[in-house]
């Protein structure tokens, strides 16, 4: 097995890159202390595809939330606006992993986790996933306001890439939507109902933007079409519909480059 050796260079990994996030500071070195941060996050992600116990693949995911949270409220949204939603989208994902650890350990009877437990875990992924989808709406006003008054739009729409990261944001959050744990008929239909308008959403913002065509976005908008036919039927069976993981929209092919979470580059010092 290679997981001894995985833990003994994962925690001089950590060691080290703890030493140094110690020498800087947010306020004089604020990009590389992203960087560090981000780099021991994925550290611990790393090291999740070594372990096979349930229990200490969550708790690794767990300890990657202080690293990505650590600057998200001392950064300036006009200044830093891909870091952040990079951040927020890393932020959803890790609590998303989290909450289906605890989800697979209930339904085999060995978790001790609460259903409150679990939902609060996937209502704090849903509000990271949303904040990363409303920071393309704040960007975009943000730019019709250094337009003439005439130049300006009022219609939102998007460009091809940053369509695709919206479109996976929209449809994080109506996937975790569909997990949160009720035993009210009334409730469980609003989740659907509320996932269902999601995906429904996705489908008619990709025909504004005139993108539905393209080849990249209709790959990402069969998820969407799927679901929008079979989470009616959820109603009356009470059983979600969840697609293989080999027909969810990866993150990395969806979201942009510059603030993709796969990839990292060391911030070079002028």
């Amino acid at each position: 097995s290679n997981l001894p050796q995985a833990r003994a260079l994962f925690q001089l990994s950590l060691d080290r890159y703890s030493k140094v996030v110690d020498y800087y500071n947010i306020d004089e070195w604020t990009e590389e202390r992203i960087y560090m941060m981000q780099e021991i996050s994925g550290l611990y992600e790393m090291m999740t595809t070594f372990e096979s116990d349930l229990d200490t693949k969550w708790t690794l995911h767990s300890k990657r939330v202080p690293y990505l949270e650590d600057f998200l409220d001392k950064l300036e949204n006009i200044i830093f606006t891909n870091t952040l939603r990079q951040y927020r989208f890393e932020l959803g994902n890790v609590h998303q992993a989290m909450a289906d650890i605890r989800l697979e350990q209930m339904r085999a009877g060995i978790s001790q986790a609460t259903k409150e437990d679990i939902n609060a875990i996937l209502r704090k992924g849903c509000d990271y996933f949303e904040k990363f989808v409303e920071s393309f709406k704040w960007e975009w006003d943000e730019i019709q306001k250094l337009k003439p008054a005439e130049e300006r739009s009022k219609d939102f729409v998007l460009e091809e890439d940053y369509l695709l990261a919206y479109i996976l944001g929209k449809c994080s959050v109506a996937s975790m939507q569909m997990k949160i744990i009720t035993a009210d008929k009334a409730d469980q239909d609003k989740n659907i109902e509320t996932a269902l308008g999601l995906y429904q959403y996705c489908i008619d913002f990709a025909k504004k933007c005139k993108l539905d065509k393209k080849e990249d976005v209709k790959e990402h908008l069969k998820l969407c079409k799927q679901m929008v036919q079979l989470l009616p039927d959820a109603k009356s069976t009470g059983k979600y519909p969840q697609l293989p993981s080999n027909q969810r929209p990866s993150k990395t092919s969806a979201l942009l480059q510059k603030t993709s979470t796969s990839s990292r580059k060391a911030p070079a010092r002028k």
